[in-house]
């Protein structure tokens, strides 16, 4: 499996990852520094401004006054104990995944 590395080194593991649809409108980072015990989680926030918000936006853009997605990221901070919560959710998901994926390739294997 490759890996969706943006950033790794020894101090911060960042990852983004992208919607199923493909729409980078739907994607969000996960970022740790290694040594802290706080996992951080930054939504993409699609909003539709005006013409003049979104000028704005491209000249803090351009001269480097904010962060270089216009701070359209917002951040969620988990300690570890929710972190873990987090994995435990996620790999339910996956065991149910995985066990609907068997049960559908045992009933199409079995004749009518």
């Amino acid at each position: 499996m490759q890996k969706n590395r943006l950033q790794e080194n020894n101090r911060v593991i960042q990852r983004m990852f992208v919607c199923e649809c493909g729409s980078l409108d739907h994607m969000f980072s996960v970022m740790f520094y290694k040594e802290d015990d706080e996992l951080f989680l930054a939504p993409y926030l699609k909003r539709t401004y005006g013409f003049f918000h979104r000028l704005g936006i491209a000249f803090k853009y351009l001269f480097k006054m904010e962060n270089r997605f216009g701070s359209q990221f917002d951040e969620v901070i988990l300690h570890k104990n929710k972190a873990i919560e987090l994995r435990d959710l996620l790999n339910e998901f996956i065991d149910g995944q995985e066990k609907k994926s068997s049960d559908i390739d045992q009933n199409s294997s079995q004749p009518s």
